[in-house]
């Protein structure tokens, strides 16, 4: 059963690879998405995840019936791939796990059904009017021709009775650049001038630890005479000047009074002798 089912699926999937979706068409027909619709996917590198949306637009339900299948090739003209260049998978939401699906080589591409433990393809339910979300990842293997397209079809097929092939309902394409492996960068040596301008510590190297401090003078300090300090620039210069300037002031201030005090003590004294 689970061969005929795969055969079957490889001679229908190739046609629906290049074929309009249904619901292009009639948008009241059942169509499927795939979210994102392109984007680029390197040989060897991380997968690439999607969201495959099904969504039944009918008023009746499709019930125990519902089938998933996959579809996936280069661009032609490009080599055929193989099972072993490349790697699908589903994830299935009821034991959280993402499951392999098992790819089978066409006339032009590899096609596979969503499957469970068991091996057998996956049958679900689909309510009218509702959709369903599959989140399917792919990659690719090192050695796949870069660069390229990689088509990706996703198909909702109907399978009433397990005597009966099942019949494609709905299906969603996507297109995505396989590009080569990019390189990284080699990293860059921390410099001094880089670690500084990074905003980390200063080495040891650079910062003086073992500085001797000056010996404390034995002479007490002058209380009259205090050691002027070096200026450090023009302004703190000149301040020193008017200093100094403003003390010459005072002093020759000082002096004068006590002079006129004098004069006019003097001249006092003499005005009472004479009235004596």
């Amino acid at each position: 059963m689970c061969t005929s089912l795969l055969s079957c699926a490889a001679l229908l999937l190739p046609l629906y690879l290049s074929a309009a979706p249904a619901y292009a068409a009639d948008p009241t027909a059942p169509y499927a998405e795939l979210t994102p619709d392109s984007g680029e996917m390197a040989p060897g590198g991380d997968p690439l995840t999607m969201d495959a949306t099904f969504h039944n637009t009918l008023d009746t339900d499709i019930t125990d019936s519902f089938i998933v299948a996959v579809g996936i090739r280069l661009a032609p003209p490009a080599d055929r791939l193989t099972p072993d260049q490349v790697t699908v998978e589903w994830f299935d939401a009821g034991p959280s796990v993402w499951r392999p699906v098992e790819l089978t080589p066409g006339d032009t591409a590899l096609s596979g059904y969503l499957s469970t433990d068991a091996g057998l393809p996956s049958v679900g339910s689909l309510p009218a009017g509702d959709s369903a979300r599959i989140p399917l990842r792919v990659s690719l293997a090192s050695g796949v021709p870069a660069p390229a397209t990689l088509q990706f079809v996703t198909q909702g097929l109907i399978q009433p009775t397990t005597s009966a092939d099942p019949a494609p309902l709905m299906d969603g394409k996507a297109s995505y650049s396989v590009v080569e492996q990019a390189t990284p960068p080699p990293p860059t040596p921390d410099t001094p001038s880089a670690s500084l301008a990074q905003g980390s510590p200063v080495s040891e190297a650079t910062t003086p630890t073992d500085t001797p401090s000056p010996a404390p003078s034995s002479a007490p300090p002058s209380a009259t005479t205090p050691a002027p300090s070096a200026p450090s620039d023009g302004a703190a210069a000149g301040g020193h000047t008017d200093g100094g300037t403003s003390a010459s002031i005072v002093a020759a201030g000082v002096a004068g009074l006590v002079f006129a005090a004098v004069v006019a003590v003097g001249v006092t004294l003499r005005r009472r002798r004479s009235r004596y």
